[in-house]
């Protein structure tokens, strides 16, 4: 693995504590760990020059040496699964509505395909930046008969997200009701373990919201999978989760959703990938990873897999 040093400032510095270190004997592991970090100066707007020697990692407060600090560029790519079963059929006039707010809502540039989910996922349009395309794509979301696929359309969107290897990041948000999923029928666990795995392999952001028809409850069976899958999926990818009781909310609600998914995709397109050295002999670290942002006046935030939600 070979890297170019930049010869000028205090470039230098990180070269010879790295030459020093090799002629002390040390020696280190061959897959360099990495971290990602944003930094952003006291007005709030992100660094566009860090460099190797502006940062320290601290792995269980030990110093480590920094080698690369690479610029990510990971713009969104948005998938958005609506539920539009017959027991959405009430309602998918205040999605809509909400749907072109969270379009409206969203960059110029951030991809976006809009799927429904009954009776399995089907593509209104696939993903695209024309926003006149997205916007006229929400008026073709219709009701079926059918149930909606839930798990099967997380699923779908997941293999999707692991098989796209362009540079970006991947968002998904979920329209649903807590209805009868038949996607159960097909080995829940299963699914639910792939659906988990490909997210830790490849990491993306779920947001979900589930609705509450009349007449149920947030608890009855027919929705647990809704609720448990969707609770999970938001915890463990930083994702927002949302148990609606009145249809009202989703015209608020999904504009709302759009400013956080245009936030985040500011923050994920400014951030760097820092690698540094870690002695061979030593363990990953137990209590965590920290940074030192030398530069006067910065502040960063730090991840492991370039997720800011």
């Amino acid at each position: 693995m070979t890297h170019d040093w930049t010869c000028t400032g205090r470039g230098w510095l990180v070269v010879a504590a790295v030459l020093t270190a090799i002629a002390s004997g040390v020696t280190y592991a061959q897959d360099l760990p990495t971290i990602f970090v944003r930094v952003t100066d006291g007005t709030g707007a992100p660094v566009t020059d860090l460099r190797p020697e502006d940062i320290v990692v601290l792995e269980d407060g030990e110093e480590r040496v920094t080698i690369t600090v690479e610029p990510v560029d990971w713009p969104v790519k948005l998938t958005v699964l609506v539920d539009n079963s017959r027991a959405m059929i009430q309602t998918l006039g205040q999605i809509r509505e909400g749907l072109r707010g969270l379009i409206d809502a969203l960059p110029a540039g951030v991809e976006v395909e809009l799927l429904t989910t009954a009776p399995q996922p089907r593509f209104i349009v696939r993903s695209t930046t024309d926003r006149q395309a997205l916007l006229e794509s929400v008026d073709m979301i219709v009701p079926d008969s059918g149930a909606a696929a839930f798990v099967d359309a997380l699923v779908e969107a997941s293999d999707r997200i692991r098989d796209d290897d362009a540079p970006h990041f991947p968002v998904v948000l979920m329209v649903a009701a807590n209805g009868a999923d038949p996607s159960v029928s097909g080995g829940i666990d299963r699914k639910f373990r792939r659906l988990q795995e490909q997210t830790f392999e490849k990491p993306a952001t779920y947001h979900v919201i589930v609705w509450t028809s009349p007449g149920t409850t947030s608890g009855q069976v027919d929705g647990a999978v809704q609720t448990i899958v969707g609770t999970q999926m938001t915890e463990i990818t930083g994702g927002r989760y949302e148990a609606l009781a009145a249809s009202s909310r989703f015209t608020t609600l999904l504009p709302e959703m759009g400013v956080q998914i245009a936030a985040s995709h500011q923050r994920q397109r400014t951030q760097y990938r820092v690698s540094y050295l870690r002695p061979a002999d030593v363990a990953p670290p137990q209590q965590g990873i920290g940074a030192n942002i030398l530069r006067q006046g910065l502040q960063g935030e730090l991840s492991f897999d370039g997720r800011l939600p």
